[in-house]
This record gives structure tokens, C-alpha cells and sequence, in this order.
């Protein structure tokens, strides 16, 4: 006599919200432990305009069919159990308000083998993009942690956008409500909230982070261009990468978002090498193509001598092997400099997440009339005892003053700090600069034919600071090569 059972879905990871549904012959009939990837859920968001994974887990040879609205796919577990089946590329669900999300499909997973069947489904699905947010504490955070100096106007507790999801493993999906928005990471939230304003389309975020961890601990395997790392086992590499990471490979993601540096903050040209070989690790793992990577440079510290124009303390190179990152394909920076705090956790992190969504809307979304990035240095010429600075994204180039969550206030009359020019002597001296046009002339009375410039090239390079006309921050640089 056939027995039906419903019974709850204890699917990989610990997620939860799926049914499994068990069609047997008989009571001592083995179970053919159907599961998806714990990544799947009710709430989902799968990525649009892409093939769509779905992949789990059942008994050997068992055939695995999954619908999902009219689609209809299937597969044969392999030996070890795996099955694997890709959706064909959909539209986005397009939202007609944002605090308001629609209903959602249904994907519905059917094992069957030797007349016995398994079935489990997950509802409320929508079709939109998806981001991996990863790192260490300064993209962990919640958006329920730390919120001084925030804007008033803009309680994050109260945002009411449920086609905002986020999923940290082992919890499922959560819809960015009151009741769970504090929840997300606010790096990550913020960074939703602003593409979602522009595209009016569903965002995913896949959160992975762990505060604290080495870049080392994501990173499959050592760079090869490094020699071997005496930390390397303390390091653990791969470690987060195998616990973390891997499980949510081969979702289908629109690009990536990173937040880490501050436990490997020492370090200088061999971190831009970490960074490269995770970048097209992570990259050669999704299958995807060079997918847009878009990082935060580490913002300002503590404090810095104010007797040293050389510069280079603190945080100083690991700022500039984050800014050769750049010289990668589909890569964006988000440049932090000017939001630091003595401590290690800025509060605003508000702005990041937007730093970072301009990035994704000029670069990735094709919003030409939104500007990716503030001035990032782009070569320097001799004139004299000056030398001009040229900068990409630097239109109305100014000093700035930023206080808080405000956009940063011109001040054209402020000398620029942090600013310094080396002599051909290799004298490094404290300049001044003024800005002409989308150019910066730089010069001091005490450098005669100068040969290089540093500007905020320091652990914590507070005061004004140098933003085009968009509000955004230049990052800091440094034109001599030995900065590195």
C-alpha cells in the first residue's frame, strides 16, 4: 500500500521552508534523500539574463526533474549522488513599486527511482540580480550595528523594500522588511537600495563574510607569483573559501563586492598579488566570465605623524596595491579615505554601499550619467618646479570639506593636506596644489625640479579633501613606483 509522507526538508547547510514530499511503496522503503544546495529557498532571487544552476543532491541514478513556471528540466544523479540542471535565461520581474514585491514562482525538485519519488518545492521566487558580498567586519556589519552619524532622515530600521533579499548560510532568504532589515549587511543594503532605485528590478545578495579573516582564508590557493608565505598555515588558507564560499559557487550572480584588507593591512604590492589570483580563482570557479568585482579601499585609521611628508605609514600601500587592483579587467573601487575613524569600524556605511553601487550602475548597468568613481590618478607631467596631476572622473574638481553623512561642502580657498613633492634630490616636502581645470598643479619653494607626488599617501589622512563635482572622493596615490 502506498504511503504519502510530508515531512520537513533538512537540506544542506541547515536551510529551511521546503517541504519534501515522500511517495513510497512500502515503510521500509530507503528514502532517496532528495535536497537542493542550501541556497535555494523560499525567496529566492535568481539572477536574469543568464543561464540559472539549480543543483542538489539525491540517491545514485535517481531521475531528477525540476519546473520552474513553464520550464521543465531534467537530470541524472551521478554516482555520487549530485544532479545538476541550468534554466533557461529569463527577464527580470520588474517592480511597479518598490515597497511592494509580486507573488513569485514556485521551483518544484521531483526524484524519482525503483517506483519510489521525492519531491520538495520552494515558493516566492523572483527573477532579478544577484551579488556575492564578501570580506571581513566592515562588510559583516549589520545594518542593526553602529549608527552614529548617521543621517536622521534616513532610519535604515524602517526601510519596507521586501524584493531586497539577502541569504547568509545557514539561514535562509530574508525579504529586507522592518522586522528583518536589520539583518543584512549594510554595506551590502545600501549598495542594493540604490541600483534597485535605478533598475526597479529585484536584488539578491549572497552574504559571506567573517569578521577578522586574511584575504588568505578566502583564496582557494597561494598566488603562485608570491614565494612561500612563512604565515601561510597560520593564515589558513582556504579556509573560509571551503567553508563559506563554496557552497555558493556556481549560483548564478551578476558580479561581486568585496570589504577586506584591514586584517592584512601591513601588507603592500603582495596584497594587490592575493587580490589578483582570488579575483580570477573566484572567477574560474563560477563559470561566468570575468564578472564585475568591486572592492572598498581601506578608509583612514587612528592617526598619522604630521612631521613625515614622505608619508607611507600605516595603511599607505596596502591603499595603493588595492588601487593597481584597477589594472584588472571589470574591476571598481570604492574609495573610503575620507569617512575613517580613529577606530577600526567606521560608522558610515551608508556611503560605501553607494560608492560601491556607482560603480556597478555606470560600469555594469550602463548609466553613462552616473559617475563610476571619484578622481583616481592618471599620470603626471613636470612643469618647472610644479608638476600637474592628471586624474580620471575628476569634472569639477575641488577640495572639499565632508562632515558626517553630507555631501562634502567646496572649499576653494583651504590648502589641500596630506599633499607632498619629492626634489630630484629625494627630499620629500609638504606642497601646496591648486586645481586648474580637471588638473592639479602641485609645488613647494622647497622642491626645485621635482620628480614625484604623494597626496593623503598616510594611515589616517584626516581634513579636507580632494572630490570631483559628483561628491565622490579622489583616492589616494602615490606617482613614484618604489611606493609600492
Amino acid at each position: 500500500m502506498r504511503i504519502l509522507q510530508i515531512t520537513a526538508l533538512l537540506s544542506l547547510l541547515g536551510h529551511s521552508g521546503a517541504l519534501a514530499e515522500k511517495v513510497e511503496d512500502g515503510a521500509d522503503t530507503p528514502s532517496l534523500e532528495l535536497r537542493c544546495a542550501g541556497v535555494f529557498g523560499d525567496n529566492a532571487i535568481f539572477q536574469r539574463a543568464i543561464p540559472v544552476p539549480v543543483w542538489g543532491w539525491t540517491a545514485p541514478g535517481a531521475k531528477v526533474t525540476v519546473s520552474f513556471g513553464e520550464q521543465v528540466k531534467a537530470a541524472v544523479a551521478g554516482a555520487d549522488g549530485r544532479w545538476d540542471v541550468s534554466l533557461d535565461a529569463m527577464e527580470a520581474d520588474k517592480l511597479d513599486s518598490l515597497d511592494k514585491a509580486p507573488d513569485g514562482r514556485t521551483l518544484s525538485v521531483t526524484s524519482a527511482s525503483a517506483g519510489k519519488k521525492e519531491m520538495l518545492s520552494f515558493s516566492g521566487i523572483l527573477i532579478g540580480e544577484v551579488w556575492l558580498c564578501s570580506g571581513q567586519s566592515n562588510m559583516a556589519a549589520k545594518v542593526k550595528h553602529n549608527h552614529a552619524n548617521q543621517d536622521p532622515n534616513d532610519n535604515l530600521f524602517e526601510s519596507n523594500l521586501p524584493a531586497i533579499r539577502q541569504i547568509s548560510l545557514p539561514e535562509g532568504w530574508r525579504n529586507a522588511t522592518p522586522d528583518s532589515v536589520g539583518e543584512f549587511t549594510r554595506v551590502g543594503f545600501c549598495f542594493a537600495r540604490r541600483v534597485q532605485q535605478e533598475l526597479k528590478v529585484p536584488i539578491g545578495l549572497l552574504n559571506s563574510c567573517v569578521g577578522g579573516s586574511s584575504i588568505e582564508s578566502w583564496m582557494r590557493i597561494p598566488p603562485a607569483a608570491l614565494p612561500e608565505d612563512p604565515k601561510a598555515k597560520k593564515m589558513e588558507y582556504g579556509k573560509l573559501y571551503r567553508e563559506r564560499m563554496a557552497p555558493l559557487v556556481g549560483y548564478g550572480i551578476r558580479g561581486a563586492l568585496w570589504y577586506q584588507g584591514e586584517a592584512n593591512s601591513s601588507e603592500g604590492h603582495s596584497y594587490f598579488l592575493k587580490m589578483e589570483s582570488m579575483i580570477n580563482d573566484w572567477r574560474a570557479s563560477w563559470k561566468h566570465g570575468d564578472f564585475p568585482f568591486y572592492f572598498v579601499q581601506l578608509a583612514g585609521i587612528s592617526e598619522s605623524p604630521e612631521d613625515n611628508p614622505a608619508m607611507g605609514d600605516g595603511r599607505a600601500r596596502i591603499r595603493e596595491a588595492q588601487r593597481q587592483v584597477l589594472t584588472m579587467k571589470n574591476t571598481g573601487m570604492a574609495v573610503a579615505v575620507d569617512i575613517g575613524e580613529k577606530k577600526e569600524h567606521p560608522a558610515n556605511k551608508v556611503e560605501v554601499g553607494i560608492r560601491l553601487a556607482h560603480w556597478a550602475l555606470h560600469h555594469t548597468y550602463g548609466k553613462a550619467g552616473i559617475v563610476p568613481s571619484g578622481p583616481l590618478y592618471k599620470g603626471f607631467k613636470a612643469e618647472g618646479d610644479a608638476i600637474r596631476i592628471s586624474f580620471d572622473h575628476a569634472d569639477g574638481l575641488m577640495f572639499g570639506d565632508k562632515k558626517d553623512y553630507f555631501p562634502p561642502a567646496p572649499a576653494p580657498d583651504a590648502k589641500l593636506p596630506w599633499l607632498s613633492i619629492q626634489s630630484k634630490d629625494g627630499t620629500w616636502h609638504w606642497a601646496d596644489a591648486r586645481v586648474a581645470g580637471n588638473d592639479l598643479i602641485v609645488s613647494s619653494k622647497e622642491a626645485k625640479e621635482p620628480v614625484a607626488v604623494r597626496y593623503a599617501y598616510t594611515n589616517h589622512p584626516d581634513g579636507i579633501y580632494l572630490y570631483n563635482s559628483a561628491g565622490l572622493p579622489a583616492s589616494p596615490f602615490a606617482t613614484d613606483t618604489k611606493a609600492e
